[in-house]
């Protein structure tokens, strides 16, 4: 693959005051943080156009930042302070628009997308931004979502038609569903929403599919959760780290794009240990880019959960050895991804033809990151970010 130079420079001069005396300290020991990496050019992104073509995108993106504004406040009503609804559409219209290229903004399609993406973004914006939300209560929040992976497990299990007309009825008359307003809400806009992806890309053969990807959705909440909760908090940094890769919600929209765009890998490919460190690699990459991108923020917000660079500042590493090492750990995961990459195609590129198409798929919504964090209003980053093509 093309390679490309990535130059990323973090403000860290304003420091919450949630930080105590200590963690403040540490901070404080830098202003600034710059580094350069070698990235993979994908087949496919996001290109900048011409100012017409950018004043049609961001005509494109302000109306459907609006839509979805509209459709979140629906599905969870009196959730929202104001403003804020807007705030997580806009963001999450930016991860689709630089992550998911295979979609033209003025389609269906791409609106259906920025909906399913969404749910495991909002979970996120739950558990990580919660001055956003009115009467926000984590007990009831992490309860409801226990009980839907709960329900989704007890089905699968089962062998239950979860996304079924019956099956939803049944659910919806559960007692404890009742009893937890989240777990409700959250039920009632995955039911709707797995039925209008079914109609708009015409996909109703792939229930299994979706059925699983919305259990791991749940599930991969819960070890968000236990990350931030400190629950996790006195393991090793590996282990930590290894947590922190399963509960982004890039790897979430990754498997939402391959279901729609069916290029669901044979299991010869996905059961191969080579494809199960690679998507590893995937995982691990997004935690990084995340972790990394999202410092600045991070750092201004006081939002120390969750994120492996603070919490081993605050386990007491020196703030610019975390810094080089976190960065030292990207490059060798992106150097082993290109490798990996390779090696797949060598082994199955003529046995599976859906395999150059998955991997297409996870190059773009990589890449894609960059430009999120770039463009997005929650991270402040623009014109911190460049990315050298020559």
């Amino acid at each position: 693959m093309e390679m490309v130079q990535v130059n990323v420079s973090i403000n860290l001069n304003s420091i919450s005051d949630k930080f105590t005396d200590k963690m403040k300290l540490n901070l404080e020991s830098l202003n600034k943080y710059e580094f350069q990496i070698p990235f993979f050019l994908p087949k496919l992104y996001r290109k900048e156009g011409t100012e017409s073509e950018k004043l049609i995108s961001t005509e494109m993106r302000s109306s459907i930042t609006e839509k979805i504004t509209e459709w979140l406040e629906y599905q969870f009503p009196a959730r929202f302070r104001p403003g804020s609804a807007s705030i997580i559409a806009s963001h999450v219209t930016a991860y689709v628009e630089f992550c998911c290229p295979q979609f033209s903004m003025n389609s269906s399609e791409f609106e259906c997308v920025v909906k399913s993406t969404a749910i495991p973004l909002l979970i996120d914006f739950f558990a990580d931004r919660k001055e956003l939300f009115e009467n926000h209560d984590d007990d009831e929040f992490i309860n409801g979502v226990q009980l839907l992976v709960k329900i989704f497990q007890e089905g699968i299990r089962q062998g239950a038609d979860l996304l079924g007309d019956e099956s939803q009825t049944e659910f919806f008359k559960l007692e404890e569903i009742h009893d937890n307003k989240f777990a409700s809400m959250f039920l009632g806009v995955v039911s709707d929403l797995v039925f209008e992806t079914f109609e708009t890309f015409d996909i109703g053969g792939k229930t299994e599919e979706w059925k699983n990807y919305l259990k791991k959705m749940f599930a991969n909440a819960m070890i968000g959760f236990s990350s931030r909760n400190g629950e996790i908090s006195d393991c090793s940094v590996n282990t930590f780290r290894f947590f922190r890769s399963m509960g982004g919600t890039l790897a979430q929209l990754m498997e939402i794009v391959v279901m729609l765009k069916e290029c669901i890998l044979s299991g010869r490919v996905s059961e191969d240990p080579i494809f199960l460190r690679f998507s590893g690699l995937v995982n691990e990459i997004s935690a990084s880019l995340n972790d990394l991108l999202g410092l600045q923020k991070d750092v201004r917000n006081g939002e120390e959960e969750g994120g492996i660079i603070l919490w081993r500042v605050q386990k007491g590493t020196d703030f610019k050895v975390v810094l080089d090492e976190e960065v030292a750990v990207l490059k060798e995961n992106i150097r082993d991804y290109g490798m990996l990459r390779n090696l797949l195609l060598t082994k199955y590129g003529n046995e599976d033809g859906n395999l150059q198409d998955y991997l297409n798929i996870t190059d773009s919504v990589l890449f894609g990151m960059f430009q999120v964090f770039a463009e997005s209003d929650v991270y402040g980053m623009k014109d911190q970010i460049r990315i050298d093509m020559d």
